[in-house]
């Protein structure tokens, strides 16, 4: 079973001035989430604002349930106002700060932002519309497992892939890319292949070049909307790297520490 790099690790969300949404860490139900946001993204560039006004906040709505009232957070700034933010478009600069509880029922992540100019006119930050939707990867797919198998008498090895995904789960797709020629992309289809209670084995295969290593992501769609589970924007890979072991120390340097015991 593929390992995740940010399972069990406090999840964030940054949403960045170049319009990239980064989840890192491990959203769940009834966990804490960072919202990291920088007001590039909604505030017009001829606004009058400070970075971080209390005066003038970048509101976070968001939403757990289909239907149900949506939350509003304020979005503030750690280091108060700020005269010269640190722009930067991968989110590790200047951002607007804020903790949201995710409840222990929530069905999904639905996020948008609004800001009011000083005329009154309301800017929001909504993916035009439709609204940022997140998913909880660690309980919808579950039991991800990948191998890249040699076939005896085959010009091509095979790439397979199979995991459990949680009960309403409409479809899954896997796109990835072969190590070395990145500029051929490929989108791998999942089909359910077993179905057990609240859960459904997904799996599919393709041919890739002979000793290739995938790198992969999983999509998945609720209520015909995509979810993405990229390993913490990492994706995952196949084979996955085998650590090598550290070489002993020099005798010579373990002869010299041994000295100062």
């Amino acid at each position: 079973m593929v390992e995740r790099l940010w399972c069990g690790k406090p999840a964030t969300i940054a949403f960045t001035c170049d319009f990239h949404e980064l989840v890192t860490g491990d959203l769940r139900r009834g966990q804490p989430l960072l919202l990291r946001y920088d007001p590039l993204r909604i505030v017009p560039a001829d606004e009058p604002y400070r970075f971080g006004d209390p005066a003038r906040p970048v509101l976070a709505h968001l939403q757990f349930h289909d239907r149900a009232p949506p939350a509003e957070v304020v979005l503030q700034s750690p280091a108060g106002v700020v005269a010269c933010p640190d722009i930067d478009p991968t989110g590790q600069g200047s951002m607007l700060w804020a903790d949201v509880d995710v409840p222990a029922d929530a069905e999904q992540l639905v996020v948008w932002f609004s800001f009011a100019a000083v005329g009154g006119t309301a800017h929001y930050d909504s993916d035009y519309g439709a609204n940022f939707r997140f998913g909880f990867a660690s309980r919808d797919i579950d039991n991800l497992h990948a191998t890249v198998t040699r076939r005896p008498g085959e010009a091509a090895d095979l790439f397979e892939i199979g995991l459990d995904a949680a009960a309403g789960i409409e479809a899954v797709s896997v796109p990835f890319l072969v190590l070395g020629d990145p500029s051929r992309r490929h989108e791998l289809g999942l089909r359910p292949v077993a179905i057990v209670p609240g859960d459904r084995r997904w799996a599919a295969s393709h041919a890739v070049p002979r000793g290739a290593v995938v790198r992969y992501k999983v999509c998945y769609w609720v209520g015909g909307r995509r979810m993405i589970d990229d390993n913490a924007a990492a994706w995952y890979l196949v084979p996955e790297p085998v650590a090598e072991p550290l070489p002993p120390p020099p005798a010579a340097l373990l002869k010299a520490a041994s000295s100062w015991s």
